[in-house]
């Protein structure tokens, strides 16, 4: 099963104030990478009891889209590895 798969089925939410049905997670994902980068925020994004506490991420002139790619692929391995080890303790 893939690494995405695995994230949305251990992840049914991703939102500041209420849960996200699964299939909503990674579009909050884009919401959240697309207000960092508009305004041009420093900070990390933290997931905990299922809200997102702080989100952000610089992006460079020439590298923007990869710098993007890079930092949705972290944030994604972030919250499984949270989740993953809530299930184990």
């Amino acid at each position: 099963m893939s690494f995405h798969r695995r994230f949305l089925l251990l992840l049914p939410l991703l939102s500041a104030t209420s849960p996200v049905p699964a299939d909503g997670a990674e579009q909050r994902v884009d919401e959240v990478l697309e207000r960092a980068h508009d305004t041009h925020l420093e900070t990390l994004l933290g997931l905990a009891r299922g809200r997102v506490q702080a989100v952000g991420i610089v992006f460079r002139h020439g590298a923007e889209q990869r710098n993007r790619r890079v930092c949705r692929r972290m944030i994604l391995r972030r919250i499984m590895k949270k989740e993953a080890s809530k299930a184990c303790s």
